[in-house]
């Protein structure tokens, strides 16, 4: 997933909101306003996240790795977008703490 992929994905407002069933594999979509935290996906399954275009890192229920770090470097003042291409089963929250 390049940059310029990730960059037509977040601009091209084809969003859908409040799907009960999603259809996996598919990409999520949410805002977040904070500084640096920590992103939880428990009931995911093995996802790529990718904050304001970056991609963040992965994450699979198996672990060893559950929390991922989000520096505040990477957040802008305001809004910020976050991606999660899921693979397997996606949960209907992301959880910062």
């Amino acid at each position: 997933m390049k940059p310029c992929f990730m960059k037509r994905l977040m601009s091209s407002g084809q969003w859908k909101s409040d799907v009960k069933l999603p259809s996996i594999p598919g990409f999520f979509q949410a805002r977040l306003y904070v500084e640096d935290t920590f992103i939880k996906l428990h009931g995911w399954g093995k996802a790529a996240v990718f904050v304001n275009g970056q991609n963040l890192g992965g994450h699979w229920f198996i672990g060893p790795q559950h929390h991922l770090y989000l520096p505040g470097p990477w957040l802008r003042s305001g809004e910020n977008q976050i991606i999660v291409f899921e693979e397997q089963k996606a949960d209907n929250k992301i959880s910062f703490c």
